[in-house]
């Protein structure tokens, strides 16, 4: 699910008033696990930056993930590394969105909440909404340095059609 706000610009992360809302727009995260020991993701988004398919080892207590090239991809790593139940697995997955990148309609959040409920398919966690959106904001400070507030994850994580 995707979100725009009616008011917050910039401001939940400065401890301001907002008003989020859930839009019709998608990010899915479609795979299977493997069990190589290896991650393969690829993103069909023409908007993300190449290379648009990544394999990386699955990340081990002694051999974390770490970001780096694609950019898009540190996203996903991101959420893989913070993921509160574990391990992870390995898995190919593919990456599908309506959700313009750069177009303030949160693709990040998007596409870290898609990966994170991925994940639960893989290895379910407790459940806890407000534990995935904090790891899905953990994950876009420290993979992909964006400093950003917990507004786009919330809504991304919480959002209703309809409410």
């Amino acid at each position: 699910r995707r979100s725009s706000d009616l008011i917050g610009e910039h401001t939940d992360y400065n401890q301001g008033f907002v008003l989020p809302m859930a839009l019709p727009l998608v990010t899915v995260m479609v795979g299977s696990r493997s069990y190589d020991g290896f991650i393969s993701i690829t993103t069909i988004s023409k908007e993300a930056d190449e290379p648009r398919a990544v394999t990386f080892a699955v990340p081990r207590d002694r051999c974390p993930l770490t970001p780096g090239e694609p950019r898009w991809a540190n996203y996903v790593k991101g959420v893989i590394q913070y993921y509160r139940a574990g391990p992870v697995p390995g898995f190919n997955a593919v990456i599908v969105s309506d959700i313009p990148l750069g177009g303030g309609l949160s693709s990040s959040a998007s596409l870290e909440v898609a990966t994170y409920t991925f994940l639960q398919q893989l290895c379910p966690d407790d459940g806890d909404l407000v534990s995935k959106a904090l790891a899905c904001q953990k994950a876009e400070h420290t993979f992909a340095a964006m400093p950003c507030g917990i507004m786009d994850q919330f809504i991304s994580v919480m959002g209703k059609i309809g409410r």
